[in-house]
Parts: structure tokens; C-alpha cells; sequence
């Protein structure tokens, strides 16, 4: 029997990737979503598997709705990506990360995503210079045993992703857009988790 998987923020570009990953290893995967009027399963279609997932309607702010889909469901697993999104805070004070980090191991979540640069800075946009951003090592060090990692690397350099799979576990997911780093990670770390 497969295992079941829900993820809140499903429509989001990790939320996507997450599920196009699961439904890879046969997972049952119910996205948990708000009723939108506009079109936000995009990129589940753009990824082939829109019609491979099961949604559920509904507010992650609302226990009732979360309660619901959970009882129904029975999960085996649930990835909680759903945020309102600000990014540009992220880039203006990159010091709530660590702390973002912290909060969500203490509210139980599986895993914590976050953006990887060449010089191994956690962001979400280029670093800019002179302002100082949590590093891989560090992020990889509060994390290590208390949540899994899902990380991007933006435009990497064949030694940044040697550099990137140095600080990870079997246990990470790697995320990139970039074919040639994909295939470099398989090549130095085959059992690590890959989505591109």
C-alpha cells in the first residue's frame, strides 16, 4: 500500500515540486488548498501532474478544515509549505531566518526550505554585499536531527554543489533548476533526494 501525503501550499513552487517528488516514489498526494479566483494550479499542470493529485479545499488557519482533511486523509505524512509570502523581507532582514527555522521546529514541521547562493549564503534573492546572511553550516547545524532540509540552490557552480553536498545528509532534498547541477549531485551522491 502506498503512503499518503498532504501538503499545504501545494500551488507554490516547492508545494509543486514536493508533490511531483512524492507521486514519483507512488505517494497518494492531497493538496490542501484555499479557493482561489484566480488560476493557481499552473504549475502543477506545467509539472504533468495536476491531474495526479487529490485537493482539498480549505484554510490552514482554520483547525477545523485542517482537523477534517487530517481525520479523513489519515496521512502518513504532511509538508506544511503554505505561507503568505513576502519575499522581499526575506532579502530586507535575513536575520528572522535562523529564527523562522527555530519556530518551525518548535511547531513540528517535517521540513524547512530556503535558497542556497554560490557563496553558500541562505536567502531568497542574490546577497547583497555588506549585509551579513545565515550560511549553509549554519542552517545545516540547527536543523541537524530536529527537521529534514529542503533546499535550492540558485545558479550554481559545479564547486558550490560539491561544497552544498558536503554539508547534507541522505535524509535532504535538493532543489535546482539547472540540469547540469542535478546530474552533478546524482553523480556524487546518488541516493540523495533530487527535484528539478
Amino acid at each position: 500500500m502506498s503512503k499518503c501525503a498532504v501538503i499545504t501550499g501545494i500551488t507554490g513552487q516547492d508545494g509543486a515540486y514536493l508533490s511531483k517528488l512524492l507521486l514519483g516514489k507512488d505517494y497518494r498526494v492531497i493538496g490542501f488548498t484555499p479557493r482561489r479566483g484566480s488560476d493557481t494550479l499552473w504549475r502543477l499542470r506545467e509539472l504533468g501532474v495536476q491531474d495526479r493529485v487529490e485537493f482539498e479545499y480549505g484554510d490552514v488557519t482554520d483547525l477545523a478544515s485542517v482537523l477534517r482533511v487530517v481525520k479523513h486523509y489519515q496521512p502518513d505524512e504532511v509538508y506544511n509549505l503554505a505561507a503568505q509570502s513576502f519575499v522581499r523581507a526575506s532579502w530586507d532582514e535575513p536575520e528572522n531566518t535562523l529564527p523562522a527555522f527555530e519556530r518551525a521546529i518548535e511547531l513540528g514541521a517535517d521540513y524547512v526550505e530556503f535558497d542556497v547562493h554560490n557563496d553558500l549564503q541562505v536567502t531568497h534573492d542574490r546577497p547583497k554585499r555588506g549585509v551579513a546572511y545565515p550560511t549553509l553550516a549554519e542552517v545545516i547545524e540547527l536543523c541537524k536531527g530536529r527537521i529534514g532540509v529542503m533546499l535550492e540552490l540558485k545558479r550554481p557552480r559545479p564547486a558550490t554543489v560539491r561544497r552544498t553536498l558536503d554539508l547534507l545528509d541522505d535524509d535532504a532534498v535538493l532543489v535546482c533548476f539547472q540540469r547540469r547541477a542535478i546530474e552533478l549531485a546524482h553523480e556524487l551522491r546518488p541516493r540523495l533526494r533530487t527535484v528539478q
